[in-house]
């Protein structure tokens, strides 16, 4: 008998399993790569034929008919506004403006108003039906002249539209089909219409294969679902419409009152970005570990192991961190202001962070123009990260808050307060960098200098250093004091467990810095820090720092220098940029204030800042879209999933729910107690929208979304798919347009402002088509 192994069981267990799951996961890899193999090739496919059998000349044909009917209902409505109907009710509000007696004259004037425009409506929605689609109409004797009635039929059938000549008459033009090849047969085109409306056209056609001299005939049809729209919806192209202006949406895609978390997603975002940011706050809060809780909050950008790509073409503004963690290329085609820029973990006990790049910096791959960017920061740039670069062209380090500073009186030169601020000054401090840097090129100014956290569990400000640029490792210059001949050093002090040097004044402490290090301070230890020097080639570029500072130059040369401050004081750009930093983080609002408001708000560390829950109130929208959308709201009577945004291509979507947008193989609108889900049709993954919710916003998957986003709560980016993100300033106002009432009962009545030359809010808005028509499905028959 053969004695079987002790543990041999347990091996051939272990074996089996890893091959199981090896075959496991690549055949899911394999599943996944067929899936979206199979979606590529179904598009390709579906272009393709589109254009061999007519398809998308009959679409267009489709749009054309749709603009004709729209130039067609505008010009009845003029002519039915000389109408008795109309007449009466002019005459009716004239005289009520004339009456001495009536004395609710504009309640009475907004009821006759009010039916005048639903007569209109009406009358222009059904000469639009008609000349799309009328049942059973009568053929013109003359095929060649428009009727106005069942013009889409016509036109598909006969493969030609109504066009308006400049004289306003009306006459077909034709247009041919297959004229690419010359051999194969015009496709024959027909329609079907249902309802109001779902238009079916069909394609039969034949393609000739010269290789076998065959031919192929084939049938293809394609579903679109049309939208009658109102007269509204249609002379905004035809007239002015005033428009309350509000400021904090101007060229914004992105407000939110949380923060904004990008995880294991690609991200492309146009437009400008605001994240107020939910974290630490340095001045509420009492004996914590500040070291690291500083950076909690603002936007946070992070993958597992597959670098993704995330790029801001516009500006980004967060009044906490900017964080990029692991495996991330970011680019930011703007300028960042921020309460700090850190590459690392969360928490102080994880391991550093890895793998990612900042641009900040016209040197980006990813630029979009040659123009440089700025980095504006109340505090920090902190780097604890391996294999990470931060690349900017111009830095500013604006905070020099909590100190005073004078060479000559040593008194001045200490912390007006020792309260635990996580934002006593601003620097660059380094705590791990292998194989990592943060290069600035053209311009630096460091307001401050870094702390060493002595002791966390006291709820002083640790131990200031003489440092703009501190580099872990380099702080024990300050363990090891030497007495100075002139006598201004003359001991060490407690600091939690450590002995360092006793001095107040960081001017001095730089001047100490420089003499401990200067010719003996290894590369390794300037932390990957490149700063810009003057230089014959580049006379425009400079560094000003408030404490002594370490860096390596082009060459790789270890530079050791100390403050600038007693040569030239503190640069006037400063204050400018503390103002600038006000207005864009402290100031959502956007209303306009002075310099000196500025100035008191950014001394003020942005206390009574604006905050996003201030610029919306969503429990004020109109009752009368609560009772078309009551699945957007949380205590609504209404218990059905009825929505008036569902066949909306361009969707109002006003909620006090926490929002999902998600790809979909079906476009719909679901929801449940706490939130509800958006899904966006993969043929087109595009979804046209105005957000606004008092809850959190996700988007997970490949979506296009073209609009803005405001939520109170979160922002969080999910999926391996690319996800953009686009502020397009026609769509929004088109939005606007479309719910003047809804807008001002949520945001206010907003503000007039008027350009040099122009009507007051006046806007000019031509419609979107793709509102109305909304492409479905097709299919080979």
């Amino acid at each position: 008998m053969i004695r079987k192994k002790r543990g041999s069981s347990l091996i051939m267990v272990v074996i089996i399993s890893g091959i199981l799951i090896t075959v496991g996961t690549a055949m899911l890899s394999m599943s996944v790569g067929d899936y979206k193999r199979r979606v590529v090739e179904s598009t390709r496919i579906k272009n393709l034929y589109s254009s061999e059998s007519g398809l998308d000349a009959a679409y267009n044909i489709l749009v054309k008919t749709f603009d004709a009917a729209a130039i067609y209902g505008v010009n009845e409505i003029e002519r039915y506004k000389e109408t008795e109907a109309i007449i009466n009710i002019d005459t009716e509000i004239q005289e009520i403006k004339d009456s001495t007696t009536i004395t609710n004259k504009d309640e009475q004037i907004k009821e006759q108003e009010a039916e005048k425009d639903r007569r209109i409506n009406e009358h222009f929605k059904e000469v639009f039906s008609t000349f799309i689609y009328k049942e059973n109409a009568v053929e013109s004797v003359n095929s060649d002249i428009p009727t106005n009635e069942d013009e889409l039929r016509k036109s598909i059938n006969g493969k030609k539209y109504v066009a308006f000549n400049e004289d306003g008459t009306e006459a077909y033009r034709h247009v041919t089909l297959n004229v690419d090849d010359g051999e194969d047969d015009e496709a024959d085109l027909s329609v079907a219409i249902e309802g109001n409306y779902k238009i079916t056209i069909t394609s039969n056609y034949r393609t000739i294969d010269t290789n076998v001299k065959a031919t192929t005939k084939r049938t293809l049809q394609s579903t679109y679902n049309m939208t009658v729209p109102n007269y509204k919806d249609i002379v905004f192209s035809e007239r002015k419409v005033e428009l309350p202006k509000y400021t904090f949406l101007n060229d914004k895609a992105i407000i939110v009152g949380g923060n904004m978390n990008v995880i294991d997603s690609p991200l492309s975002v146009t437009g400008n970005i605001f994240i107020q940011g939910n974290g630490y706050n340095d001045i509420d809060v009492d004996g914590i570990d500040r070291a690291y809780n500083k950076y909690n909050g603002g936007i946070v950008l992070d993958a597992s192991t597959n670098k993704k790509k995330v790029i801001f073409n516009g500006d980004v503004v967060t009044g906490k961190t900017f964080n990029i963690r692991n495996y991330v290329e970011s680019t930011i085609n703007g300028n960042l202001y921020a309460m700090n820029v850190y590459a690392g973990n969360e928490n102080a006990a994880d391991d550093s962070a890895r793998y990612s790049t900042l641009y900040v910096s016209k040197t980006s791959p990813d630029k979009i123009q040659d123009v440089e960017r700025e980095v504006v920061v109340d505090n920090d740039i902190t780097l604890k990260a391996d294999n990470t670069n931060i690349i900017i062209d111009k830095f500013f380090g604006i905070n020099d808050k909590n100190l005073k500073y004078s060479y000559e009186t040593r008194s001045n030169g200490r912390n007006e307060s020792d309260r635990p601020l996580g934002r006593t000054s601003s620097s660059i401090i380094v705590n791990a960098h292998q194989n990592s840097g943060v290069k600035i090129i053209t311009e630096a100014y460091i307001m401050g200098v870094a702390h060493i956290n002595t002791d966390k569990t006291v709820t002083t400000n640790g131990y200031t250093t003489g440092e703009s640029t501190g580099v872990k490792g380099n702080y024990i210059a300050y363990a090891l004091p030497d007495v100075d001949q002139d006598g201004n050093i003359e001991s060490v002090d407690n600091y939690g467990q450590l002995q360092l040097l006793k001095e107040d004044n960081v001017i001095i402490k730089s001047e100490y810095f420089k003499k401990y290090w200067e010719g003996k301070l290894p590369v390794e230890n300037t932390g990957g820090i490149e700063l810009p020097e003057t230089t014959r080639d580049h006379p425009e570029r400079k560094t000003w720092s408030l404490g002594a500072r370490v860096y390596k130059d082009s060459n790789n040369v270890v530079k050791v220098e100390d403050s600038s401050y007693r040569l030239n004081g503190i640069p006037s750009v400063i204050g400018e940029k503390q103002k600038i930093f006000a207005s864009k983080v402290y100031h959502i609002d956007g209303e306009t204030l002075t310099d000196t408001d500025l100035q008191a708000l950014y001394d003020a560390l942005g206390h009574e800042k604006d905050e996003v829950s201030d610029l919306m109130s969503i429990e004020n929208a109109l009752q009368s879209y609560k009772d078309e959308n009551p699945i957007f709201f949380k205590n609504s009577a209404d218990t059905s999933d009825k929505s008036n945004q569902r066949n909306n291509n361009e969707k109002a979507i006003f909620t006090d729910k926490d929002i999902i947008i998600t790809a979909s193989d079906t476009e719909d609108i679901e929801s449940d107690a706490n939130s509800i889900t958006i899904k966006v049709h993969n043929s087109t993954n595009t979804l046209n929208a105005f957000v606004a919710t008092s809850g959190k916003v996700t988007i997970d998957g490949n979506v296009n979304f073209k609009g803005n986003i405001i939520a109170e709560c979160d922002l969080d980016i999910t999926g391996s798919d690319q996800t953009t993100i686009e502020y397009n300033k026609e769509l929004s106002d088109r939005i606007q347009a479309s719910n003047v009432d809804l807008f001002s009962s949520v945001f206010g009545n907003g503000t007039i402002e008027a350009e040099p030359g122009t009507t007051l809010g006046s806007l000019n808005v031509e419609y979107d088509v793709n509102k109305f028509i909304k492409n479905g499905i097709w299919k080979i028959v």
